[in-house]
């Protein structure tokens, strides 16, 4: 079965930001098949229902297959969307991975319109984790929005069950290139037998 890979951008990002042409051309080229860049609405200032009602249009169903890929604001709102298709009422099957990068639960300073963003301990988490078969999250020693990295770390690991990598010096995960992203994707993708 041929992956379906979706990426969801960082605040205030497209579909060419950062890594994710990078990332899009690698895909391309081991799986063929695309990478899915979501061009979100009103990114400059994300709205969780709008992001909702936005993922739930371009994503027609969740399989084994399915992995997502969320940077920073973009994990948020993968999480919110898994929270809502993936009720323990739900018939949907199991969901392939979650790699989120740069991604948060907790921010130091958070302003007005991250707010709604943020996890105070609304969210259930427990059938995200029970069906979706691999969680990843990449993380930076350094990001100007998580200083304390091993806090951000506990949260991911003990709310989601996520295999968390600590990377250092490597802020918010802006850079054009990203071989740790690809390299993670692989391990999810490509599981060993």
């Amino acid at each position: 079965m041929k992956p379906n890979i979706y990426v969801v951008p960082r605040w205030s990002g497209t579909i060419h930001s950062d890594w994710y042409d990078w990332l899009a051309e690698q895909v391309e080229a081991r799986w063929q098949v695309p990478l899915r860049r979501l061009e979100m609405p009103h990114w400059q200032t994300p709205r969780v229902e709008e992001a909702l009602a936005f993922l739930s249009e371009q994503v027609p169903g969740l399989d084994e297959g399915t992995f997502f890929i969320g940077h920073s604001v973009g994990c948020q709102s993968i999480l919110r969307f898994l929270h809502q298709k993936l009720t323990p009422e739900s018939t949907s099957p199991n969901v392939g991975g979650l790699l989120f990068v740069a991604g948060w639960l907790e921010v130091d300073e958070p302003w007005d319109t991250v707010e709604p963003w943020l996890d105070r301990g609304t969210l259930d988490l427990r059938s995200v984790r029970e069906r979706v078969l691999h969680k990843r999250v990449l993380i930076s020693d350094n990001d100007p929005f998580t200083s304390d990295f091993a806090r951000n770390k506990y949260l991911w690991e003990t709310r989601l069950g996520a295999d968390v990598t600590l990377y250092s010096g490597q802020r918010h995960f802006n850079q054009k290139t990203a071989p740790e992203v690809l390299s993670a994707l692989r391990e999810m993708v490509e599981p060993a037998n």
